[in-house]
């Protein structure tokens, strides 16, 4: 009975390969935050930066980036125990007017990639450098003009698979809570 199933599971898996095309596909995956600090290894090196990011990633996460460390790390805060990168962000704080005191409001990371081949179906994609670094977002802006890509990239989305409160992509603040998991 089991080879039955085996030569069915091969013919079906066979015949839907055969009318398979390219796609465009990705994956996402959730982080826990590894450390919230005021670091930023790639536009402030060594130095405390402008405001402070929620970390997630290899646990050898350090002020001055190190390609070579970072691939020493012993645990990573994703679920791909392979992926020893780091990936940060800014994290939110809530500013108490009465008495000017922060807490720092928790947060959780989806980190996806994307397989964006455009119109040739063939191109190949590649795995990143050694020593790769990437910015995305300027700090010091404070405006949002629609037209720009560049603006188009950082967006707020309430995630709410009930479908009662979700929003879709939004420039600003999201004005409302959003459900918890």
């Amino acid at each position: 009975m089991a080879s039955l199933t085996l030569v069915k599971t091969s013919v079906t898996l066979f015949l839907l390969s055969c009318f398979a095309t390219s796609a465009n596909a990705f994956f996402r995956m959730g982080a826990d935050v590894l450390l919230a600090a005021r670091m930023d290894p790639i536009v402030s090196p060594g130095a405390v930066s402008q405001h402070m990011h929620n970390i997630v990633g290899g646990n050898n996460f350090a002020a001055d980036y190190n390609y070579d460390e970072l691939r020493k790390s012993t645990c990573t805060t994703v679920p791909v125990s392979v992926d020893l990168s780091n990936y940060w962000a800014p994290g939110l704080v809530y500013v108490n007017k009465t008495d000017n005191s922060f807490t720092r409001i928790p947060s959780y990371f989806f980190i996806y990639y994307l397989q964006r081949r455009g119109s040739n179906p063939n191109l190949k994609i590649n795995q990143w450098p050694k020593g790769f670094k990437m910015v995305a977002g300027n700090p010091n802006r404070r405006s949002y003009t629609p037209n720009s890509n560049a603006d188009k990239a950082v967006s707020f989305v309430c995630l709410d698979y009930s479908g009662k409160v979700s929003t879709g992509d939004m420039e600003k603040f999201i004005p409302h809570n959003c459900p918890g998991e």
